[in-house]
C-alpha cells in the first residue's frame, strides 16, 4: 500500500515538466495570436487612413476641374496637397504628380486603366470629370506577429476616383446680385452689344449684374448712362429703386451685402425660391466686396484671411483666358489666394418680378459668371460679368430627386471609387 502511494507521488512529480512544457507552449501560441490580433487590426487602421488620404485628395483634385488646362494644374496641386498623413500622423502618405490620373469616362480606370497624365489631360481639357489618385505602396512594420507572418514589413497601397456630379439642382453660396430675362423667352435684356447671340445667354459674353444709378447702356464698359430703370440694351423695365442687388436670407442693408459678396451667401436655393431685394445702388459696399476678390482691401472690416483674394488677380482677361493657364493671364496677389474666387454663381429672374423699392422676386434659374474687372470708384457704372457654359464645379449644392431639372453647367465633387 505505502509503495502504491510511493509510485503515486513520484509519477505525478515527474508530470510537473509536463505540464510546465505545454503551458509554455500554449502561452507562446496565445502570444503570436494576440499579436497577429494587434498587427491585423493596425493594417486595418493604416489601410483605412491610407483610404481616406486618398479620397480626400481624389475630392480635392475633382473640386479644380474647369474645363481648362489651369483646372488639370490645380486638380493636380490640390490633390498633392491634400494628402492625409497615415499611421496616426507619425509617417506622411505623401504622393508625386505621376499619382494623380485624369480621365472623360469612368470607364478609363476600369481592369486597372490607368486613364490620363497630367500632360495629357491639360492637351484635350474641355471633357475631364474624373481624378484618380493613387497612395503608392507604404511599408507598414510587423511589431508582434513576426514569426507568424514571417515578414518584418508589409505594404500597403489605396486609390480613389473622384470627378463631377450630375448637373445639381440646388445651388448654395450664391452672389447677392441677379440678372435679368424676358419672362417668356428667357432673352437676356441687357447683353453686350457685341455679343454675337443676343436672344439667348452665351458663353463668352457679359451682362449686368448690378446696374448703376444711371441704369446702364448695356455696352459693359462701365459707363452707365440710362434713365435708372434699368433700361439696357434690350428694353430692360426694372422697376425704380432697383438695381439687380438682392437680400438672400435675412440679409439687410450694405454691411450684409458687402460681407456677402466677398464671401458668399449662406445657405442653399432653388429654382422657384423666393427672395428679398436690396433696394439702392450701394456702391461702396458692391466695391468693396467684390474688389477683395481682386486683392484690394478698401476697409469695411473685409480681411485676407476671412475673404481671400483670387489665386489670379489679373484684370480684364476673359474666362478663356482665366482658365488656360498661360503665364501670360496670370497675375498673383500678394496675399495667399484661392483659386475660382472670380467665378460666381448669380440668380437669373425674369423681369416683370421686380416692383417699385424692396420687393420679393423669385428665382426663374441659376448661372455661373466670370467676374473681368474690379470695381472702378463711383458707383462703380453698371456691374457686368461673363457668362460661363462650360461644366465646372462649384463645389456647394446638390441634386434633390424631386426637385427641378438640374442646371447644366454646375456640378459638385462626388467620390466614385
Amino acid at each position: 500500500m505505502n509503495r502504491n502511494l510511493t509510485r503515486i507521488v513520484h509519477d505525478r512529480r515527474n508530470e510537473r515538466g509536463s505540464i510546465m512544457a505545454m503551458s509554455a507552449v500554449a502561452l507562446t501560441a496565445l502570444l503570436l495570436a494576440v499579436g497577429l490580433a494587434i498587427d491585423i487590426s493596425h493594417f486595418y487602421l493604416v489601410a483605412a487612413e491610407l483610404q481616406n488620404a486618398a479620397d480626400a485628395a481624389a475630392l480635392a483634385g475633382a473640386s479644380a476641374l474647369n474645363s481648362g488646362a489651369s483646372g488639370i494644374t490645380a486638380a493636380a496641386d490640390r490633390a498633392v496637397a491634400a494628402m492625409n498623413n497615415y499611421e496616426f500622423n507619425r509617417t506622411s502618405a505623401s504622393i508625386t504628380r505621376a499619382d494623380v490620373r485624369f480621365a472623360v469616362n469612368l470607364s478609363e480606370f476600369d481592369s486597372n486603366g490607368t486613364g490620363r497624365s497630367e500632360a495629357t489631360a491639360s492637351s484635350a481639357p474641355g471633357n475631364i470629370r474624373f481624378v484618380k489618385v493613387t497612395v503608392p505602396p507604404k511599408s507598414v512594420g510587423v511589431f508582434f506577429a513576426r514569426l507568424a507572418l514571417n515578414v518584418s514589413n508589409v505594404n500597403l497601397s489605396k486609390s480613389a476616383v473622384a470627378g463631377q456630379s450630375v448637373s445639381i439642382n440646388y445651388v448654395c453660396n450664391l452672389a447677392p446680385l441677379s440678372v435679368v430675362q424676358d419672362d417668356v423667352s428667357g432673352q437676356p435684356l441687357n447683353p453686350e452689344p457685341g455679343c454675337a447671340n443676343q436672344t439667348s445667354f452665351t458663353p463668352g459674353c457679359t451682362y449686368t449684374m448690378r446696374m448703376s444709378s444711371g441704369g446702364g447702356n448695356g455696352n459693359g464698359n462701365g459707363n452707365g448712362n440710362g434713365n435708372g430703370n434699368g433700361n439696357g440694351n434690350n428694353g430692360g423695365g426694372i422697376s425704380p429703386g432697383n438695381y439687380l442687388i438682392l437680400a438672400l436670407g435675412n440679409d439687410r442693408g450694405g454691411s450684409d451685402l458687402r460681407q456677402r459678396l466677398a464671401l458668399a451667401t449662406d445657405g442653399c436655393f432653388t429654382v422657384g425660391n423666393c427672395v428679398s431685394t436690396e433696394p439702392g445702388v450701394s456702391a461702396g459696399p458692391v466695391r468693396q466686396g467684390i474688389n477683395v476678390r481682386f486683392d484690394d482691401y478698401q476697409g469695411g472690416g473685409l480681411n485676407a484671411t476671412e475673404h481671400p483674394p483670387d489665386a489670379n488677380i489679373k484684370a480684364g482677361i476673359t474666362y478663356a483666358q482665366y482658365i488656360s493657364g498661360s503665364a501670360s493671364h496670370i497675375t498673383a496677389p500678394t496675399n495667399p489666394g484661392r483659386a475660382d474666387r472670380r467665378v460666381i454663381l448669380i440668380p437669373i429672374i425674369n423681369a416683370s418680378e421686380y416692383d417699385q423699392g424692396r420687393d420679393e422676386v423669385c428665382i426663374a434659374r441659376f448661372g455661373a459668371f466670370f467676374i473681368r474687372n474690379p470695381v472702378p470708384n463711383g458707383n462703380g457704372g453698371d456691374i457686368r460679368a461673363e457668362y460661363i457654359g462650360d461644366r465646372i464645379v462649384t463645389g456647394d449644392g446638390g441634386f434633390n430627386p424631386g426637385g427641378a431639372a438640374g442646371i447644366p453647367q454646375l456640378t459638385v465633387p462626388v467620390l466614385y471609387r
